[in-house]
């Protein structure tokens, strides 16, 4: 791995470490799982909402 690659991984490590309150990025069976719930008979009353499936990321929106 060249040194500028590797820069680039701790600068990404970096980044997840603070700006992500999980500290990791989501999975897509984490994804997958609001999805179905949205998709299911329990979710009828969810309607023009939004559902941020992010781990917390978009807290720096508000």
């Amino acid at each position: 791995m060249g040194r500028g690659r590797l820069v680039q991984r701790v600068a990404i490590a970096e980044f997840v470490k603070r700006e992500l309150p999980l500290g990791r990025f989501g999975r897509p069976e984490e994804v997958a799982a609001a999805i179905v719930f949205l998709a299911s008979a329990p979710a009828s009353l969810v309607i023009g909402d939004c559902l941020n499936v992010d781990g917390g990321q978009s807290r720096s929106l508000i």
